[in-house]
This record gives structure tokens, C-alpha cells and sequence, in this order.
């Protein structure tokens, strides 16, 4: 893979400011334009996607990509593809519709980092103020904040401010993105999540933990064990009686 491609695909393996979601997204949508326009060299794209997941292991809806099941075959790449591309616009809008009436009434509701899902909700719900953390060190909570497009008005705030804002009952939501969850233990999540949901349940604030059922995580030791390079942006948040995970249970 030469030339724009390998700059498109290498931009993607780099990328360290989107959530799961989008990443995978991006991957999957331009893999299949390389594949319209090269059809016979499947192989090349076979190789990025072993990449992707290996760049990102704790992401797991990047690792419930099935590649074995396309077996190499450029044409069930490309069905997978489309597959997985309408299993993700189905699961968001299922999301969209649970989550809006549980936020629709905040005065204000708190995120961190940049989930694809958090986004999708934000611009379709009236919210009358929305804060989004800027999220040390990589900043993600920036980007989120300059692409968000909402009816309400949008605060970028300084990581610190989260509590002081929840003390004050500026914050009355609180709308998460997660890598992957356990129903039982938690979520994981950039750092930073486990003391805003701490600070959430200090002030009886509800946190709602959106996810596709693709980072549902079964065994304990898989969800527990994050991988030492994720370690340094991800962190295991363990569940609390004001967190709930909501995800489609049904596919």
C-alpha cells in the first residue's frame, strides 16, 4: 500500500483522539473505497485491519471484527463490511432513542473524552447546557466540543471543574462513552471517568454508560486485564448503584 492510501490508513493507526466507534467506522469506510478501486488486492487491506486491532486491543468492538470470517476473500470483506456498517447505525439509533428521555430534562449534562455514541445523542436531544471536559493529556474533550453541533449551549471546561460543577448542581447528568463493559464489574474508559463517577454519586447524579452490545465483555479476566500500552489513556471503572450501562440487548 503506497501514496494517499498508506497516508489514509497510517492517519488511522495514529489516531488517539476518537472513541472505538468512529475509529472503526473509518477503517471499515475506507477500506471498502481501496477495495472498489482495487478489488484484487484484498490482501493489503487484510493486513491494515490485522494492524488496527492490534494497535488498539483494549477497544473491543475493534476486536470483535470477525476477519477470519471473510477468509481472505476480497468479496466476504466487503459484505462484512457493509454487515457491520448497518449493525452499527441500528445499534446508535437504539441508543439515540434510550437515552434521550433520561437526559432530555438536565440542566446540565457532563462528558469526557470523544465518543461517536455521546455525540450522536447530544446533537439530537435539547439539552440546555452541555460540559465537555477537556480530557488530559490527548485533549479529545476539545475536538469533541469544536465537531459537536447542539441547539443548547456547550462549556469547555478544565478536568477540575467537573466536581465543582456537580456540587453546585450545574450538572445533572452525566453521558459516557466506554472501550468495553461488564454488566457485573464496570466499564472501561479514559482516565479520568472513575472520578467523575465517583463525584456523580457524592451528589446523587445518575451516569449513563452508553455502548454497543459488540463491547460487551462476558469473562471477567478479559474485561480486568487491560493491555500495558492502554493503561496510559484507559482505566477500569468499577460499577456504582448511580451508574447504569445502557446497550442494545438485542441484535
Amino acid at each position: 500500500m503506497k501514496g494517499k492510501w498508506l497516508a489514509v490508513f497510517d492517519k488511522i493507526l495514529e489516531d488517539k483522539t476518537h472513541g472505538s466507534q468512529h475509529i472503526l467506522i473509518k477503517s471499515l469506510e475506507e477500506c471498502s473505497r481501496f477495495l472498489m478501486k482495487y478489488p484484487n488486492r484484498s490482501s493489503e487491506v487484510f493486513d491494515f485491519l490485522n494492524k488496527l486491532q492490534e494497535t488498539f486491543p483494549d477497544m473491543e468492538m475493534i476486536q470483535r471484527f470477525d476477519l477470519e470470517f471473510a477468509n481472505s476473500s476480497s468479496s466476504k470483506l466487503m459484505r462484512l463490511i457493509e454487515m457491520t456498517l448497518n449493525h452499527v447505525l441500528t445499534e446508535n439509533e437504539w441508543l439515540e432513542r434510550e437515552i434521550m428521555p433520561l437526559i432530555k430534562n438536565s440542566r446540565g449534562v457532563l462528558t469526557i473524552s470523544y465518543s461517536q455514541t455521546v455525540k450522536s445523542v447530544l446533537e439530537k436531544v435539547k439539552v440546555k447546557n452541555i460540559y465537555v471536559m477537556k480530557s488530559e493529556p490527548g485533549l479529545e474533550g476539545v475536538k469533541f466540543y469544536e465537531e459537536l453541533i447542539t441547539s443548547g449551549e456547550k462549556h469547555l471546561i478544565e478536568d477540575n471543574e467537573a466536581e465543582w460543577l456537580m456540587k453546585r448542581h450545574k450538572v445533572t447528568s452525566v453521558l459516557l462513552g466506554c472501550d468495553k463493559f461488564h454488566t457485573r464489574l464496570g466499564f472501561v474508559n479514559k482516565r479520568g471517568s472513575k472520578d467523575i463517577v465517583l463525584y456523580a454519586s457524592e451528589n446523587n447524579i445518575p451516569v449513563y454508560v452508553v455502548g454497543s452490545s459488540w463491547k460487551k465483555v462476558d469473562e471477567d479476566i478479559q474485561f480486568l486485564s487491560l493491555d500495558e500500552k492502554s493503561q496510559e489513556t484507559l482505566e477500569v471503572i468499577p460499577l456504582r448503584e448511580n451508574v447504569k450501562i445502557i446497550y442494545p440487548t438485542v441484535e
